[in-house]
């Protein structure tokens, strides 16, 4: 319905299009995405926007569906820099890229919504260690 339209509506004018700049490195091309996300992520009002689509997704399989749609748009960015990362051997070709774009954003997203919290510049390059010793190919 029209509620529905509203909050997807909401989330799509709340997270800007990301682009995914091309910096030679995943880390580099990571960096400027996670951090695009985060600073669309950085108001309370849009914290809250985001927990009200998750609670309405969890119990209107229609509007889920929507909701996956808007998401998939927002990952664009993240799985270019993944698949980027692929054709410089940075990472293995037979990566699942969908678990890929799961670990990559889920330790944002505790940060974000279950601590409720800024991730500092320190914490991001803290966690982007793991995420790229976890997603490059031994070299």
């Amino acid at each position: 319905g029209s509620g529905n339209d509203l909050l997807l509506a909401a989330l799509d004018d709340a997270v800007e299009e990301i682009e995914a700049p091309d910096t030679g490195s995943l880390r580099g091309d990571l960096r400027a995405v996670i951090s695009a996300l985060l600073e669309a992520s950085c108001t309370s009002e849009n914290r809250q926007l985001f927990v009200s689509i998750l609670r309405r997704a969890l119990v209107d399989a229609d509007f889920a569906a929507s909701f996956r749609t808007v998401i998939e748009q927002r990952h664009v960015a993240l799985r270019t820099a993944i698949q980027r990362a692929i054709a410089r051997g940075e990472v293995a070709p037979d990566i699942n890229i969908e678990v890929a774009l799961q670990f990559v954003q889920g330790p944002f997203l505790v940060k974000r919504l279950l601590e409720n919290e800024d991730v500092t510049d320190r914490e991001l390059d803290a966690l982007l260690d793991f995420i790229v010793r976890a997603l490059t190919t031994p070299t």
